[in-house]
């Protein structure tokens, strides 16, 4: 309360002293030798016109109450007048002892004296209220307005200025008054002023310059403070003081020269009138409350809401009621006009008083205030000349409050820099712990995922559904921390700018249909059709690898969710030098007002939208920040209930960019000696008795990095740089030993080889080596259910790469070693069965043929003798040795079924190579035994050998009972018991990398058929 109270009093004495100054000033210049009228007449005989200033006409005027009269009404008679004070209000004069009414009209006249030296003068108007017109010398010089009765007078009260060529001693000037519409006051209530040309022009333009000043000065401010608030919208007193800079330039403009007019010269008196009352009075309202929300804690609230009730009030009652009406109240609006003017002041003291921060800027602008004030107060009631200050008060005000305003933005600007520099800190700090934290995480979680794979291979059809279905709900939510966790670490790298992209020409196709397998194999029981659309001669895009796999798995992870069932589509397009790639669903669709929302951080749409209630809204944010991280942009278009068709741009690798992946088979690179270093490919590197690598990648680098260390580390190696022609080159060299196969390839790839191979070669037959450089677990997952042995992240360690490919190669023998015992030892079953049957038939021929029976063990010593010249020696025969067992072991044979085996050979006699040992033989056996046996009236068996360009066609066939479709199945995956189906197949698997063909069906009887090339003969 004390420092109210000072605050309070130091306004008081403010005002004081500054009134007292001004009052000091005024008397002070009444107190100069200026002429003064009396009687009506003004002597400036004496006076140079053309030195001085323009002089006031003040004095005794003579006043003709009731009368409008014209210079003619002054030449037929003598007019008796009354003498009055100018300026002052016809209202206060007493005439017949009663104090004239403010409406009516009357005349006013005044003589001056002249040196007689013809000369231009002039004379400004100021305020004379409320319609006028001035006659000089007789001749009408100018008017506002039209003076007249009630019925014929129309108000305008708007200052002027004209001038007179004079010649004579004498000045008459007579000047008409009406007013019927102003309650308070009329007549000449300010000043008119007079001089020469010069003085008056300068007076006039001088009145122009400060109202032009006030006028830019308000409406510049005005909008600045707009302008912030349009940026700041919670600092509301930067919107109340803007109101206040507006309200002001029309008060300003609607008084003093009344600007408004220029503009507007025909606008309508009452309105204009209007305008002046309320632009005062809004412009208050605007101080209170700019005051208040600048200082709410110095504020009265009680005050703010009566103020503003009060001058709501009156703005509406001059809005609705007539001039004649509520100009009654005007001498008390000028008293509530003061007082929002006052309390600011009041405010502002009372807030330097208790040392709030800025409030020396607003000390200074309330003191400039007051002067205002004080000016406006004696000018309005006529006890100051208009331009006795120039307009310097107001500015200073304004710009004090700029300065406090602009400290407050700088605090909170600082504020809002210290609290951002915690805020980077404490998110530094957080994103560190995110990735720490992750890395942490990483491998126990994998550890989860395994060991519940485990788990569920191992022990999956033993425990009960419902832990089998817990086991598969721990799994996969593993999964899904587990992407979570990649996509952390990937934001992490983002914000910290340690995110690289390593841009090459990449084939688009084969990298969404990558995507597309991880999917079909993680996803394969939804139901939901993956098409790959994009078309095989679309241009290369210039993008990095791993980040257009990672854009590729978010969309259409993201797809997935929300489509219930339908499709997901990849689709691409050209368009100049951008690819235009498209993700489409048929999904529940997103709705136009989330569009933006969608690509932001750990943002969802609504859980009914989705089917899954995974993720933490990572992914497309990291998919929007990858696709602009190589130049391009993501958009998005949706339906509700209809689907998205999310769309992304990547640039089209330039001419020289495309030699990575042309389509001639050569790849070139200027060494460091500037000579050309090439290789097509098929590339071979061959050293004899060893093992033999096939590399396929369609990038020069990695492929001639690994095609040297596998020829360092004593291996032949064949490199490639395409999926077609690791698989021409495997059809071509069966003997291949190990495929190391890059994984990301164009038109074919890694996936598509390593299904293609493993249809004919299992997982220890030829081992795969896969090469990823993204190592996520989805291509990890995906390589392994095409087929691959292992894998290995790219760029590859040599070291690693060494014991991968040794580890490899070392499974491989050990499991050829297995197989062979296994050949053997069916090898070895061979033999008794055979000896079983044709020792049975000798002894039948020792009591029917003895001639025979000399042959049939001529013909089984010679199958001896050339079992026992090959067993466990030679892995190769010649087709002919093999054809002399097939034909002794058929004599055998018929002399047993004797007319019901008829025996038919087709030989190319002209075939020369080499066969596995009981190779054709034991097909021969089981055509008879298992086709031709069981039939009463028997069968025939035709043998067949044709050379077929680089094959050789060995065919087996005949008409007995056939087999069921089944069990042709079951001979081919091994499944069946049966030793010579099961030998023969194992070791053409082997050797040859290939499998016998059976064409059967029940009573229609077999035939067996083999394909051996000749290279792997």
């Amino acid at each position: 309360m004390r420092t109210r109270l000072l605050a309070f009093g130091i306004c008081l004495l403010s005002f004081t002293v500054i009134f007292a100054l001004f009052w000091a000033v005024i008397e002070k210049n009444k107190s100069k030798e200026v002429p003064s009228a009396r009687h009506g007449i003004l002597d400036l005989s004496t006076w140079d016109l053309g030195k001085q200033e323009a002089i006031l006409l003040n004095g005794e005027w003579a006043f003709y109450p009731d009368q409008l009269l014209v210079p003619e009404d002054f030449t037929r008679e003598e007019k008796t007048p009354m003498y009055v004070q100018v300026p002052s209000f016809w209202n206060q004069y007493s005439i017949n002892g009663k104090k004239r009414s403010a409406y009516g009209s009357a005349t006013y006249r005044l003589q001056i004296k002249l040196n007689g030296r013809e000369q231009i003068v002039g004379i400004k108007t100021s305020i004379i209220r409320t319609a006028n017109k001035i006659y000089v010398n007789g001749q009408l010089i100018g008017s506002s307005g039209v003076p007249g009765s009630p019925e014929t007078y129309s108000p305008k009260n708007t200052p002027y200025v004209r001038y007179v060529n004079v010649s004579g001693a004498k000045l008459d000037i007579i000047v008409q008054v009406s007013n019927y519409v102003y309650a308070p006051n009329g007549g000449i209530s300010h000043a008119i002023y007079f001089g020469s040309q010069a003085a008056i022009s300068a007076l006039r333009e001088k009145a122009l310059l400060f109202d032009w000043v006030m006028l830019t000065s308000f409406f510049l401010m005005g909008v600045y403070f707009l302008g912030l608030y349009m940026q700041r919208r919670k600092d509301r007193p930067v919107v109340y003081f803007s109101l206040f800079c507006f309200f002001s330039a029309l008060y300003v403009v609607t008084h003093g020269e009344k600007m408004l007019y220029t503009f507007f010269p025909q606008i309508d008196y009452f309105l204009f009138q209007r305008l002046q009352v309320i632009s005062g009075m809004v412009s208050g309202i605007s101080l209170v409350l700019y005051t208040y929300f600048s200082f709410p804690k110095l504020c009265f609230l009680w005050f703010v809401r009566v103020s503003v009730l009060i001058n709501s009030v009156l703005i509406m009652m001059f809005l609705i009621f007539p001039m004649r009406v509520y100009s009654q109240v005007d001498l008390s609006l000028s008293f509530l006009g003061v007082i929002p003017y006052f309390y600011m002041i009041y405010i502002s003291v009372l807030a330097a008083v208790r040392r709030v921060e800025g409030a020396g800027y607003v000390t200074i602008g309330a003191f400039s205030l007051m002067v205002a004030m004080v000016d406006t107060v004696l000018n309005i009631n006529g006890y100051s000349p208009t331009y006795l200050l120039p307009p310097f008060e107001p500015l200073l005000f304004m710009v004090m409050h700029s300065f406090w305003m602009s400290l407050r933005f700088y605090n909170v600007f600082k504020k809002n820099e210290e609290l951002s520099m915690k805020l980077v800190a404490a998110d530094k700090v957080k994103d560190e712990f995110l990735a720490k934290t992750s890395h942490e995480l990483r491998t126990p979680l994998h550890g989860i995922i395994n060991l519940t794979q485990l788990l569920l291979n191992d022990i999956g059809e033993q425990i009960h559904p419902r832990q089998k279905e817990s086991l598969y709900l721990i799994h996969s939510t593993g999964k899904r921390l587990s992407n979570l966790i990649h996509d952390i670490i990937d934001v992490s790298k983002m914000k910290q700018g340690e995110l690289s992209i390593y841009p090459s020409c990449i084939d688009v196709r084969t990298s969404a249909q990558t995507v597309l397998a991880i999917f079909s194999t993680l996803q394969h029981e939804k139901g939901i059709m993956l098409l790959n659309h994009i078309p095989q001669d679309l241009p290369p895009a210039y993008v990095d690898e791993n980040r257009l796999h990672q854009i590729f798995y978010n969309l259409v992870d993201n797809a997935l969710k929300y489509t219930l069932h339908g499709k997901v589509e990849l689709l691409a397009y050209v368009h100049g030098e951008w690819l235009e790639i498209v993700v489409e669903d048929t999904g529940t669709g997103i709705p136009e007002d989330k569009y933006d929302e969608i690509f932001q951080s750990f943002h969802q749409l609504e859980a009914h939208m989705t089917r899954e209630n995974s993720g933490i809204g990572l992914g497309l944010n990291i998919t929007k920040q990858l696709v602009e991280l190589h130049g391009g942009t993501i958009t998005v278009a949706s339906k509700v209930g209809e689907g998205t068709r999310f769309t992304f741009t990547l640039p089209i690798a330039k001419e020289e960019r495309k030699e990575e992946i042309h389509e001639e088979n050569v790849y070139s690179l200027k060494n460091m000696g500037g000579r050309d270093v090439s290789f097509s490919t098929p590339h071979k590197m061959i050293r004899n008795g060893a093992y033999t690598v096939l590399v396929v990648d369609d990038e020069y680098s990695n492929l001639t990095i690994v095609m040297n260390a596998m020829d360092l580390m004593g291996y032949s190696v064949i490199a490639v740089k395409n999926g077609e022609e690791a698989i021409e080159v495997l059809q071509s060299h069966p003997t291949i030993d190990l495929v190391i196969l890059d994984l990301m390839m164009p038109r074919l790839s890694g996936l598509e080889v390593c299904r293609h191979i493993r249809k004919t070669s299992s997982l220890s037959e030829l081992p795969i080596l896969m090469l990823t450089a993204t190592g996520q677990v989805g291509d990890i997952l995906a390589s392994f259910e095409a087929g691959a042995n292992d894998f290995l992240q790219k760029p590859v360690e040599l070291a690693e790469l060494k014991a991968r490919v040794d580890s490899l190669l070392l499974m491989k023998k050990s499991a050829q070693h297995a197989i062979q015992n296994e050949l053997d030892f069916l090898q070895a079953q061979i033999t008794p069965h055979f000896l079983y049957n044709t020792l049975n038939t000798i002894v039948s021929l020792s009591y029917k043929d003895s001639e025979k029976m000399r042959e049939i063990i001529h013909d089984l010593a010679y199958y001896l003798r050339a079992k026992f010249d090959f067993n466990r020696t030679e892995r190769f025969v010649p087709i002919q040795q093999e054809l002399e067992l097939v034909r002794a072991y058929l004599e055998i044979e018929q002399v047993r079924y004797s007319h019901r085996l008829q025996i038919v050979f087709d030989i190319d006699e002209a075939v020369a190579c080499l066969l596995p040992p009981l190779t054709i033989q034991p097909l021969v056996e089981n055509a008879i035994q298992h086709g031709i046996a069981p039939q009463v009236s028997g069968g025939t068996v035709k043998v067949s050998i044709q050379q077929m360009r680089d094959e050789v066609c060995i065919a087996v066939e005949d008409d007995g009972v056939g087999m069921p479709q089944e069990r042709i199945r079951q001979i081919l995956d091994g499944q069946y018991d049966g030793v010579g189906f099961k030998n023969v197949n194992k070791r053409l698997q082997t050797m040859y990398n290939c499998q016998l063909q059976i064409e059967s069906a029940s009573g229609e009887g077999t035939k067996v058929v083999m394909l051996i090339k000749e290279e792997g003969m």
